[in-house]
């Protein structure tokens, strides 16, 4: 008796950090999308890829378009101490929805076709099918311009309701994804030429949610290397591809405005060996070419500094999150 409530308490408290880690994956996903930007500035210098290029693994293979113009292979992108395959394409004659169709089918057919299960269950039994569209393991959602699809990859193979159960419990457990399955996350975005840009993220190894998303302290990650830091700031994010010089990082305070910080940062950057700079049209538009139209709007508000040491640019961009109260500040490096 003592060992099955002891079992229960586990399980209870696996469910509760669970709880208390969605609101972070929500932010995983709209990181991503972050990401977008700094990756898009990273790829715009040179497609390294010929359409169709054959890439390695089974994730990979899984988040190729087959009707790409061209798109590139898959490059290391280590985001709070976790490892993220991602890689971009373009297609000149593919609208946002027709490169999302394309790959929540692809979602569909590795889903473990739980959906199918449920419904052959209640047939054989001769009961009205239910509603299974919560059952549905693929997230969809877009605008006229944008959207993204993100699923878990669990195979072809059919999986039941207990399968399932097994999986969110282990994940519960763990707080690794890779338990629920292969992680997929597209993002397209429409161009000014009418065309689509596309970024797909994929992971087939483990990918801890709990150790991304401390509940106190800092994430996983460095700072930027002779960036100053205000005290009583919390890093939420650190993110930076392998062989690359770009990196994005992600601070917030609950005791500085974003006024405040920007005026710290003003006075601390020369400091430290950093001369501010007016920046030129070009540098401005390599970290904001895929920025939002809100972003912009933010940097043509005076809320952004530029900064240069030696070959190094860094751009500190200072926002007010009203509905926590905290200031946000994020730092994009480039060379």
């Amino acid at each position: 008796m003592t060992q099955r409530r002891q079992g229960k308490s586990e399980r209870g408290s696996a469910w509760g950090r669970l709880r208390a880690i969605l609101p972070n994956l929500a932010r995983l996903f709209a990181f991503l999308l972050v990401v977008y930007a700094v990756a898009m500035v990273i790829v715009a210098r040179q497609v390294r890829a010929e359409t169709n290029e054959i890439m390695l693994g089974v994730g990979s293979q899984m988040m190729t378009y087959a009707e790409a113009d061209a798109q590139d292979s898959p490059r290391t992108l280590h985001v709070n101490g976790q490892r993220l395959l991602f890689g971009s394409g373009h297609t000149a004659n593919h609208d946002v929805d027709e490169v999302l169709d394309f790959f929540e089918a692809r979602c569909t057919s590795r889903d473990g076709r739980l959906v199918e299960r449920v419904h052959e269950l209640y047939e054989q039994r001769q009961m009205p099918v239910p509603d299974t569209s919560m059952l549905d393991g693929t997230l969809r959602d877009s605008t006229e311009r944008s959207g993204y699809v993100a699923c878990f990859d669990v195979g072809e193979e059919r999986e039941g309701v207990e399968g399932l159960l097994a999986r969110l419990q282990s994940f519960a457990d763990s707080g690794n994804l890779a338990r629920m399955g292969g992680l997929r996350y597209v993002y397209a975005r429409r161009t000014d030429d009418g065309g689509t840009h596309f970024l797909v993220f994929h992971t087939d190894e483990e990918l801890n949610v709990y150790e991304m998303f401390p509940s106190t302290g800092d994430a996983p990650g460095a700072d930027v290397d002779g960036l100053p830091r205000p005290a009583n700031t919390r890093r939420l994010m650190s993110a930076w591809e392998e062989g690359d010089p770009h990196s994005l990082s992600m601070y917030t305070s609950t005791t500085r405005s974003a006024e405040e910080l920007q005026r710290w940062y003003r006075s601390e950057l020369p400091d430290s060996g950093w001369d501010l700079v007016e920046p030129t049209d070009a540098q401005r538009d390599r970290f904001t070419r895929h920025w939002s139209q809100h972003d912009r709007d933010v940097l043509e508000r005076g809320r952004a500094l530029h900064a240069e040491q030696g070959d190094r640019q860094v751009m500190v961009v200072f926002t007010d999150d009203e509905p926590s109260g905290q200031a946000v500040v994020t730092v994009l490096t480039a060379r």
